[in-house]
């Protein structure tokens, strides 16, 4: 072992990486030759290729005379070497960041330092020092924007009062605070207007921190209850006016806090949104459908079958997986099973068992004869998987989700190739990578509810009032990462159970310090949200230190909140000033019997509601009716080809479609003869099935020497191809025609665009046949036209005759 007693052996950890690199570097290359690249890897490559390929990064030089880079303190060490290379004087060709010697005039940036508090995305506030040092040391100059246009003058003077303690210079981590300065036009004129701080206690003993959350989560909702329609606040556009739901924000440090609060205000009848983080593919709601879809799809996914079995759509308790394993029948059976099958589970989990069985076992005969569209339909039914989610907690979010899922599967099934496989093989993907997708949006920011959001995820919004709960709470600490890099210097820490090397516990403690100095920005943020009042709230728990408390502790100049007396007073911050209040009261929460009764139906109401409702459906079928997104093969009602492969397996047919165009996609035309890319294709795509790989890979052979040898071949060989697998996009009669095109080539000074089919036709049939394409013809060159101009002419080329045909 490398480690012993926490200590790793620098000796033997010498000697076993020469033996494990050309692993290492074997499987590195074959991830990339199947295009699993991540977005850490594709800027790395890039980086990589700008830095060692000067003939590369000449030509990409040469693409720009100016660069801007907004928001530039979220960028991180690599995208700021890639940066400095593009902005690098023609000629030169440093290796090393720091030598690079920028092109007069070329790079602007734009930056606040301030608001660099995405390091966990790795964005580095010391690569954005770096880089500013750079442009200056180069005669770059600098100007300072210091205006807010978003706070009133009372915000932004006890913002800079705190800020000017609690954000001080620490080397590369953390600059010096810049103050910031309100418009002339926004004084405080409002009694409104302002900061407020609220410290919650118990008159007779210490609160716990559960405790003080209560208490604060019932106060907020009180004060929004009793100042909505009451409070006047100023607007930019209408002058004074009421406050309304839509004007306030909460934010916290993490959405996982909000319970407690979210629990009032429902109590109270307070509409709310919570508007989630970008991690669609990993909610419970959408990790449940992808299971229930990869069953579907593999009846022998034994991993996916225990999970749909544990999921709400069936509800199986673990010791019923347990029976299932013990009696070798996790997965889907071949078919259908005899009554009784499963009442070795006994009488209260045997029949529901067989009925799940059953459910999914149908579903997947269906898959292989119906559209993946249509299937989705099907078990968005059948299961009743709105109606379930409708019951979880934040039912409305999770019902948004599932129905943005169902969006987007349908967007996909558009395409022709289109399989169930390859919609499951996405959404796995996409949750196996925790792919950045924000979750589905409930309303438009019209819609007259309060906002909760991540303090993260408030960057770039402003609310007229912001409220900022749970100041007392710790804050929640990130995983430990096992390898630490420093990339100035190039050091590499490695950490293992048990222990690490001295790199790696120096590289901890600079993060620790790092993400201390970036909680600070992460404050600033979330307080510069506010445009007429920001309201702090936490509780009197003793406990200030790991907390924002602690930071207010600084920024109020206290040594701790004895001085917040039961009355109503301030702190004076340099020139602002907060106003702060002990809070003792424990408010009620009792439901809103005024609301609820307000609420009653009436059948004059109800019979309005009813016809609008029946409208609202009559235009909703009509929507659906309408497919937003349409293909040619859609429009042209081109099926699968059955007989594309012997044996007539649809999903073999459009296997050996896909394949074969990026065979032809792949393929060099000028060279004439065949390579071996078609193997390479079928090795990553053909799976555990080698049979079906070899009848394919047959075909698709034979379809290219028979291409070779014609004149159609001759020709493509012979002429300057524009483009392979080119896709377009745009709007028709109300719809969006969406497409690839196989070829775009240029011959005797017309362009060609060319189709490839796998059809078993005969000679006597192509006339017949290509009349099927006429509709396919007109939208290719529709699309062609639109792009370069010119009056294209259509091919279509069937590959096992080779022969050509022009509609």
């Amino acid at each position: 072992m490398p480690f012993a007693g926490g200590d790793i052996s620098v000796d033997l950890t010498v000697k076993i990486v020469p033996l494990v690199l050309p692993f290492i570097r074997s499987f590195r290359k074959r991830f990339i030759e199947r295009g699993l690249v991540s977005f850490d890897a594709l800027l790395l490559l890039a980086r990589d290729l700008l830095r060692d390929h000067p003939v590369v990064r000449e030509a990409v030089k040469g693409m720009y005379d100016a660069i801007l880079v907004d928001e530039f303190q979220d960028t991180d060490p690599v995208q700021c070497d890639i940066l400095l290379a593009l902005a690098e004087e023609r000629g030169c060709c440093a290796k090393a960041g720091e030598d690079v010697r920028l092109a007069a005039g070329k790079l602007f940036i734009v930056a606040d330092a301030k608001q660099s508090i995405y390091g966990f995305r790795k964005a580095d506030i010391e690569a954005f020092e770096r880089v500013r040092d750079a442009i200056l040391r180069q005669g770059g100059c600098e100007e300072h924007l210091e205006t807010s246009f978003r706070s009133n003058a009372a915000i932004v003077d006890a913002i800079n009062g705190m800020f000017g303690r609690i954000i001080v210079k620490n080397g590369r981590l953390q600059p010096s605070y810049a103050p910031i300065a309100a418009l002339a036009s926004r004084p405080r004129e409002l009694p409104s207007q302002g900061v407020e701080f609220l410290l919650f206690d118990d008159a007779e003993e210490k609160l716990s921190a559960e405790d003080a959350r209560e208490r604060e989560a019932a106060h907020i909702g009180w004060w929004i209850r009793e100042n909505v329609d009451r409070l006047a606040i100023k607007d930019e556009k209408s002058g004074d006016r009421s406050l309304r739901y839509r004007d306030v924000a909460i934010l916290f440090h993490a959405l996982t806090q909000v319970q407690p609060y979210v629990e009032v205000l429902k109590t109270l009848n307070i509409p709310f949104l919570i508007e989630g983080e970008k991690f669609f593919y990993n909610t419970p709601e959408i990790v449940a459908f992808i299971n229930l879809l990869s069953v579907i799809e593999n009846p022998r996914d034994a991993v996916a079958f225990c999970a749909v079995l544990r999921s709400p759509t069936f509800a199986f308790p673990d010791d019923v997986l347990y029976r299932l394993q013990r009696a070798g029948r996790l997965g889907l059976p071949e078919a259908v099973p005899d009554e009784g099958a499963y009442r070795f589970l006994g009488e209260e989990f045997g029949d529901r068992m067989e009925r799940a069985v059953r459910l999914l076992t149908d579903l997947h005969g269906r898959s292989r004869s119906c559209a993946v569209d249509e299937l989705l339909r099907e078990v968005m039914g059948r299961c009743h998987l709105l109606e379930i989610a409708a019951t979880t907690f934040h039912g409305e979010q999770a019902m948004a989700n599932l129905l943005k899922v169902g969006d987007l599967v349908v967007r996909m099934a558009v395409a022709p190739e289109a399989t169930l496989k390859s919609v499951v093989r996405f959404l796995r993907k996409a949750a196996e990578e925790e792919r950045e997708e924000s979750e589905s949006l409930l309303s438009d920011e019209t819609l007259n509810a309060v906002r909760i959001f991540s303090m993260h995820r408030s960057k770039g919004l402003e609310f007229p009032v912001v409220i900022l709960p749970n100041l007392h709470g710790k804050r929640e600490r990130r995983e430990e990462d096992a390898v630490r890099c420093e990339w100035k210097e190039g050091l590499v820490g490695l950490g293992l159970p048990g222990g690490g090397d001295l790199v790696h516990a120096w590289l901890g403690a600079r993060v620790r310090v790092k993400r201390l100095e970036e909680e600070k920005r992460l404050l600033y943020v979330a307080m510069t949200r506010a445009r007429e009042r920001l309201i702090l709230c936490g509780g009197d728990v003793g406990r200030e230190s790991g907390s924002f408390m602690g930071l207010l502790q600084k920024g109020l100049e206290i040594d701790g909140f004895d001085c917040v007396k039961s009355q109503a007073g301030s702190v004076k911050v340099k020139s602002g000033e907060v106003r702060c209040r002990r809070v003792s009261e424990k408010r009620a929460v009792l439901p809103d019997r005024e609301a609820t009764e307000s609420h009653e139906f009436h059948p004059v109401v109800g019979d309005r509601l009813v016809d609008a409702w029946k409208e609202r459906e009559r235009a909703l079928r009509k929507i659906e009716e309408t497919a937003a997104f349409v293909s040619p093969s859609t429009l042209s009602g081109e099926k699968p080809p059955m007989g594309a492969v012997k044996g007539g397996d649809r999903d073999e047919a459009l296997m050996l479609g896909s394949l074969c165009h990026e065979f032809f996609r792949q393929w060099d035309f000028r060279e004439k003869t065949l390579t071996d890319c078609w193997k390479k294709i079928l090795e990553r795509e053909s799976g555990d099935d080698p049979r079906k790989a070899e009848r394919i890979g047959e075909e698709i052979r034979a379809m290219a020497e028979t291409f070779c040898r014609s004149a159609i071949g001759e020709e493509i060989c012979g002429s300057r191809i524009l483009g392979k697998e080119v896709p377009f996009l745009f709007a028709k009669g109300g719809q969006i025609v969406q497409g690839v095109i196989d070829l775009i080539y240029e011959c005797g000074g017309r362009t060609i665009v060319a189709d490839y089919k796998t059809d078993r036709v005969g000679k006597d049939e192509l006339k017949e046949r290509g009349e099927r394409y006429r509709i396919q013809r007109e939208i290719y060159v529709e699309a062609v036209r639109r792009a370069i101009g010119g009056d294209p002419v259509f091919k279509l080329i069937f590959l096992r005759l080779g022969e050509a045909m022009t509609v």
